[in-house]
C-alpha cells in the first residue's frame, strides 16, 4: 500500500531532475565511445523515458498546488 500521509514532492522532483541529468550524461558518454548503431536504440528509449519523467514531473508540480 502506498503511504500518502507524507508526500515529499520536492524530493521527488529533485530526484527526477537528477535522473534526467544522469541519463543525459550517459548519452554523451555513449555517443563518444560506441558506434551509432548501438547509440540509436538507447536514444529512442531515453527519449521515451524522459518524456515519461517530464509527464510525471508536470503531474506532481500541478498536483501539489491542490494540497
Amino acid at each position: 500500500m502506498i503511504d500518502h500521509s507524507r508526500p515529499d514532492y520536492g524530493e521527488t522532483l529533485s530526484q527526477i531532475g537528477e535522473l534526467k541529468d544522469m541519463i543525459e550524461n550517459v548519452e554523451k558518454n555513449l555517443v563518444s565511445q560506441v558506434s551509432q548503431d548501438i547509440v540509436n536504440p538507447f536514444v529512442i528509449a531515453k527519449d521515451r523515458f524522459v518524456d515519461w519523467l517530464e509527464e510525471a514531473e508536470f503531474t506532481i508540480s500541478n498536483y501539489k498546488h491542490y494540497d
